[in-house]
């Protein structure tokens, strides 16, 4: 968890998706889900903050999202990306990005 923390402050330009003007420590969760998405089986939609920032509708979103990636394109897995594209552009801009890299190899 260290290391994410550590890679998350040196590499993420967060600043590109706080879109809410919330603390870019609240991005970490989602961050985390995004380059880690094995970890979404540990958490539970009621493990989301109530507080209705972009972060924490983020983290909502993949959680939903990592089950349906590497599954191959369908109107679920359009349909949350498009909700998350909606709560973040320029967060989603960085998921695709991630995922884009697993696809080749990256």
């Amino acid at each position: 968890m260290r290391q994410g923390w550590e890679t998350f402050e040196r590499a993420v330009p967060v600043d590109e998706f706080l879109a809410d003007a919330s603390h870019a420590a609240s991005w970490f969760p989602a961050w985390l889900l995004v380059r880690h998405r094995g970890l979404a089986h540990v958490f539970r939609a009621d493990d989301i903050p109530d507080a209705p920032t972009d972060a924490a509708g983020a983290f909502g979103a993949l959680l939903a999202l990592a089950p349906l990636e590497g599954r191959g394109l369908s109107d679920e897995l359009v349909a949350r990306r498009r909700a998350l594209r909606q709560l973040s552009p320029g967060f989603f801009r960085y998921y695709i990005e991630i995922v884009g890299g697993r696809r080749r190899g990256g």
